[in-house]
């Protein structure tokens, strides 16, 4: 009887385990990612403003609502991109 609760509560904690671990490793692996594509289409902006200088307002803006939490870095790319031009 002893060795049936061992065993159970050995069964329950890997199952637990089992369970437990790929999902912390998920919210680890997605934790930097918004931040990195906020670099990423921040730095795109700074290319794309060198050869439009007159869309500087608009990129202001954006950079703005992208800091404030207001707008998503793909919500940022429709803002000058649509999907007929293959962008996100």
């Amino acid at each position: 009887m002893k060795f049936f609760k061992v065993c159970s509560l050995v069964f329950l904690f890997l199952v637990i385990h089992l369970t437990v671990t790929p999902l912390f490793d998920t919210l680890v692996a997605q934790e930097g990612t918004e931040d990195t594509e906020m670099e990423m289409v921040i730095g795109h902006m700074g290319i794309m403003m060198e050869q439009h200088p007159e869309k500087a307002q608009k990129r202001e803006q954006v950079e703005e609502e992208l800091n404030n939490g207001t707008l998503t870095p793909k919500g940022a790319c429709s803002r000058c991109h649509t999907p007929a031009q293959g962008a996100p």
